[in-house]
């Protein structure tokens, strides 16, 4: 059985199941998930479209959808009893799905390991008691487990080497109607719904601002795996000239010589495909009210905390407005050579996360624990 509950999440899953379904034809899947999990073959039990939140005041907006989904899979795992559980991120609802199981004797597998390390580190304790294995994709993760005494093997991060675009870039412009002649400025504002409220005005608003800027940029939206056009609309019916891309999120960053970008794997990506970008964050005032008597680290985004310094510029609540946002981008557009510059610094991000593994390593991890059980 599977869990993920995120764009990012889905995506893993789905990728894993199929690495194991080379190796053991006649196993079978079960879980959460989306689309890329379903399209693998994975039987949903719950489909996550819709329960992809953050912040305190959204997960309690949502907090019967979510309680009903956990419900439905605890009852499933009583009913299945599967070989192994494997949860992948979404750390809330799985750490309580993972102490129903353990307690129902299925062994647990912990993929994307919560940020524990950045805020709630108390949390460790529950991970040791309910969860058997931890595979994580941060060589420092790995470290923080070991000192905890937490079984961890680190398999590297699933992003790296598979950065490769399908097409050309001189495709994707031209499906899109992208001038190859004109800067492209990337807009990804998130992959869960909740997002989009807090930060498609803020991205809008910097189009606004940047639209008449005399390098003539272009703008494209690139829409998330999960959500549809209708998703964006509100915000975009007055800005025809902002192209929403429907693309693999590779083609689409290719296309892209700088972006704005919400925080979480998207940051990773861009850094990795070498756009540079500036990253922008805001929850609802309450849930970032708490959230900073929580955390306790002095960066939010991915590529920064891989690098160990500041490679981008994070605009975080309040500062995330149009006009700081503008005030990062301008000087990419009024000298473009500047945008070599960065492309430089971001090649840090790749070289720290370490050597390329695939689904492998995390294939043979979860094999090892089904084979055990059995």
């Amino acid at each position: 059985m599977l869990v993920s509950g995120e764009a990012s999440g889905d995506r893993y899953a789905a990728e894993l199941v199929e690495e194991l379904r080379a190796r053991h034809p006649a196993w079978t899947y079960s879980g959460m998930g989306g689309e890329a999990s379903r399209t693998a073959g994975i039987e949903l039990i719950v489909d996550s479209t819709g329960l992809a939140v953050v912040g305190l005041v959204e997960v309690l907006r949502h907090y019967r959808e979510i309680r009903g989904a956990l419900k439905t899979l605890k009852a499933q795992v009583r009913a299945r009893h599967p070989a192994l559980l494997v949860l992948v991120d979404y750390p809330e609802f799985n750490l309580r799905l993972a102490r129903f199981a353990h307690r129902h004797g299925v062994p647990v597998l912990f993929y994307i390991s919560p940020q524990i390390w950045a805020w709630r580190a108390w949390r460790v304790r529950a991970i040791r008691r309910h969860i058997d294995h931890m595979a994580v994709v941060f060589p420092f993760e790995r470290d923080f487990y070991e000192e905890h005494n937490v079984p961890v093997t680190y398999v590297g991060h699933p992003l790296r080497g598979q950065t490769s675009p399908a097409q050309s870039s001189d495709a994707v412009r031209e499906r899109w109607g992208l001038d190859a002649q004109r800067p492209v400025i990337g807009l990804f504002p998130g992959s869960r719904r909740s997002e989009l409220a807090h930060l498609m005005p803020v991205c809008t608003g910097a189009v606004r601002q940047l639209q008449d800027h005399p390098a003539r940029p272009q703008f494209a939206l690139v829409m998330a795996p999960g959500l549809k056009p209708d998703d964006y609309a509100p915000w975009l019916a007055d800005l025809p000239e902002v192209k929403c891309l429907q693309e693999p999120i590779y083609d689409a960053m290719q296309v892209c010589d700088m972006a704005v970008a919400a925080s979480g794997t998207v940051t990773l990506q861009l850094a990795l495909m070498r756009v540079p970008f500036c990253m922008i964050y805001r929850l609802a005032g309450l849930s970032y009210a708490l959230a900073r008597l929580l955390v306790r680290i002095d960066r939010y985004c991915l590529a920064n905390i891989v690098a160990g310094e500041d490679l981008v510029t994070e605009l975080i609540q309040a500062d995330a407005t149009p006009q700081r946002i503008a005030n990062v981008l301008t000087p990419w557009l009024n000298e473009p050579a500047r945008l070599g510059q960065v492309q430089q610094k971001l090649k840090v991000v790749e070289e720290r996360l370490g050597p390329a593994a695939g689904m492998s390593w995390l294939a043979d991890c979860a094999e090892q624990k089904i084979l055990l059980s059995e």
